[in-house]
């Protein structure tokens, strides 16, 4: 009879401690909904002067198409670097900002047919829309970021939501030095960008210009600013495809998938989530994207915006969403040329919450509470009757899929059981056996197998002859009754049979073969031939390699 091997029940309400890390510190992209919530509490006087608000700064330029103003300093310390090598009077800098200001309007209002915040007739003075250049990358996290986009005075009539003019702050150089002191008391150091220059320039522009018009198509007031935060990173890509700036949020999302829950309309964990919106472009364009905020205007709040947006499209967000699970899979190591993601060999490996060993006799369950949209990867490893084959893993993905939880931001756990392998109805396969999820609310799930293999002894060691400009590592054989993940000892000689190095290490698998790996040093292995000794208790491996 079968016996269980492990009943585990992860409540991850609170995120759990091992989870975290000291390296978790993310910068936020963008203040735009941060001074929207300040904007929200000011009394009628306040709102009256919203113009002092507005940055003052020592010159200003025209775009070349005449729709944006572009404001910033030569002096003091939001001055932009005064090299103008076409010598027409402007900073090559505040150029290039006007440039492609002009080319994000054109990409998004002409091209996609968004709704335009120009002409600007409220607090800028000119129908202009108007840019601020000033130094925001240095201060205590929260005063740093990559760009604002301000809402400044509701426009009228309003139609259901407020609508808002407004204007946008960038960064004066996106450099490397810029710096966002950690406010949890250690006061430590991190560098607000990952990306600079131009390129950190021109995506912010994309970013913040798709705030600028989110404004004009009204703020449902529920504080779901998630999917506003992921559109505008999908557009910088969009816009400016070689970018890899979002890959630092994929980076968070990959490493602790519980702490980004789709369903959460908090803003800083949208910025995760613009890989959704490159998922949803690769079947139906932007188009989606623009009915979403046409249908916030006509009334809906964001998540039902998305849905209905979707199911115009014979979809929804729970018909795409394990669809979805399956790009995020298949990134890194796992990438598939032609499927998923443009950029996904460059995605980190995947975090799994839970990582369990079990025998091939073994019976595994795990409950685990899982958060509205929240997607959950379990991996098992399952290891054979035959000691010299690899295990199989089973990598799961679970996910609460309820929602009306989502609709209302009420985000509560749900609980979801998983049980390997599974002898009940409505099992599904996944490698040889079956394996079954169940809950009391709405959920999904999908599974992914990689078969283990065979394993197999070698005769000599390789690559021979070992080159330092070609490799680093060269791979020793065994004794063929070891299994991989055996302890043995490794010994290197000389040709005068001077041992140079000595150690216990484990016996791994590399190219299906069973081996130890051992990195050469210069300082240690000059070119001859050397000589080698594998053993354990039982058995023992003597031969030889060369190093050229």
């Amino acid at each position: 009879m079968n016996r269980f091997f492990a009943i585990i029940l992860l409540l991850l309400w609170v995120q759990p401690a091992f989870l975290l890390s000291n390296d978790d510190f993310v910068i936020n992209k963008s203040n735009t909904y941060r001074w929207l919530l300040e904007r929200k509490k000011f009394d009628s006087k306040m709102l009256s002067k919203l113009s002092d608000f507005r940055p003052k700064t020592q010159a200003s330029y025209i775009s070349p198409k005449n729709v944006f103003k572009i404001h910033y300093d030569t002096l003091g310390n939001n001055a932009v670097e005064l090299i103008d090598r076409d010598k027409n009077g402007i900073p090559d800098y505040i150029d290039s900002v006007a440039f492609y200001a002009d080319y994000v309007y054109k990409q998004m209002i002409n091209i996609m047919g968004l709704k335009s915040p120009y002409p600007e007739q409220y607090g800028g003075g000119s129908e202009h829309y108007d840019i601020y250049v000033l130094d925001i990358g240095n201060g205590y996290r929260g005063e740093a970021y990559y760009g604002e986009t301000r809402a400044e005075y509701e426009i009228f009539p309003r139609k259901i939501f407020p609508k808002y003019s407004s204007y946008i702050i960038i960064d004066n150089n996106y450099s490397p030095n810029d710096m966002t002191i950690s406010d949890d008391g250690s006061n430590k150091k991190y560098p607000t960008y990952s990306t600079h220059g131009v390129l950190g320039m021109k995506i912010t522009i994309a970013h913040e210009f798709h705030h600028a018009i989110q404004f004009m198509y009204g703020d449902p007031n529920s504080n779901m600013f998630s999917l506003h935060e992921s559109v505008s990173v999908y557009m910088e890509n969009k816009l400016f495809p070689e970018s890899r700036d979002y890959l630092q949020y994929v980076r968070s999302l990959f490493k602790n998938f519980p702490k980004y829950p789709f369903g959460n309309g908090e803003a800083t964990i949208g910025y995760s989530y613009g890989i959704y919106f490159h998922f949803i472009d690769k079947f139906f364009g932007n188009k989606p994207v623009k009915r979403m905020w046409e249908l916030v205007e006509n009334g809906l709040f964001q998540f039902q915006a998305l849905d209905s947006a979707l199911k115009e499209e014979n979809t929804s967000i729970i018909d795409s969403w394990l669809e979805f699970i399956s790009w995020i899979y298949h990134t890194g190591s796992r990438t598939i040329d032609g499927y998923s993601f443009y950029q996904a060999r460059f995605f980190p490996d995947i975090n799994f919450v839970y990582t369990g060993e079990i025998s091939h006799t073994d019976v595994f369950q795990l409950k685990s509470q899982v958060l509205p949209l929240e997607i959950r990867p379990i991996r098992i490893i399952v290891s054979t009757n035959i000691v010299f084959d690899t295990p199989d893993t089973l990598d799961f993905f679970v996910t609460n899929t309820d929602m009306d939880k989502v609709f209302n931001q009420f985000m509560i756990n749900s609980e979801i059981d998983l049980i390997y392998p599974s002898f009940e109805g409505n099992s599904r396969q996944i490698c040889e056996k079956q394996y079954k999820t169940s809950s009391l609310s709405s959920y999904m799930d999908t599974a992914f197998c990689r078969k283990g293999y065979q394993t197999i002894p070698v005769s000599d060691a390789y690559p021979m002859p070992f080159n330092f400009n070609l490799h680093s590592t060269i791979y020793i054989p065994t004794p063929t009754d070891i299994p991989f993940g055996g302890k043995v000892f490794l010994q290197v000689f000389n040709s005068e049979m001077e041992q140079i190095y000595a150690k216990e290490t484990t016996v791994m698998v590399h190219n299906s073969h069973r081996v130890v790996a051992l990195n050469l040093e210069k300082n240690l292995f000059s070119s001859g031939i050397y000589f080698y000794k594998v053993k354990n208790d039982n058995s023992l491996k003597i031969g030889k390699f060369v190093v050229k």
